[in-house]
């Protein structure tokens, strides 16, 4: 298993609610918006769930909003699957203005987390499923009302080189 801190913001606005079931996550160098999936499925209406309408559906939130902040934004759609949690997360890149729809996401993950965690005013373990079909594990912990640390860890291939990980 492969762990990463997450460098979170503290304080009282790091979420914020930006309509019904649809929320904003700031974290250091990246802003998400997290839909729930009642609301992914009310966008959706119907329709496949497919990354290129999952990206054009991203865009309009991101411009609905008006999100600046950051040099990137997560739009993370949720969707139930059993009573688990599965990620679409897309991302646009403004320097290069690109939006991907990712085949993992730890960072969009670890917002989920903390969402849920001040959702429930309380500390989280959350399995999430990855584009992938991989799961992403995110713990949280909450002290006296407060978010202190969001960890992500998941099974991750590697060759035994020891590589910085870029977040």
């Amino acid at each position: 298993m492969h762990g990463h801190r997450y460098p979170i913001y503290s304080g009282k606005n790091i979420v914020i609610a930006l309509d019904r079931d649809i929320y904003q996550i700031k974290m250091e160098g990246i802003t998400h918006i997290v839909v729930k999936a009642e609301k992914t499925k009310k966008i959706f209406n119907a329709k496949k769930y497919d990354k290129e309408i999952f990206k054009q559906m991203a865009l309009n939130i991101i411009n609905k909003y008006n999100i600046e902040t950051s040099n990137a934004i997560g739009v993370m759609f949720l969707e139930k699957i059993n009573k688990k949690i599965k990620l679409h997360p897309t991302v646009w890149v403004k320097t290069i203005d690109t939006l991907f729809y990712e085949t993992a996401c730890a960072s969009g993950t670890a917002a989920v987390a903390i969402l849920k965690t001040i959702d429930k005013n309380s500390s989280q373990k959350l399995e999430v499923i990855q584009p992938s079909s991989k799961i992403i594990t995110a713990n949280t912990i909450l002290k006296n009302g407060v978010l202190i640390n969001a960890i992500i860890s998941g099974k991750i291939k590697t060759d035994g080189k020891k590589r910085r990980l870029e977040i």
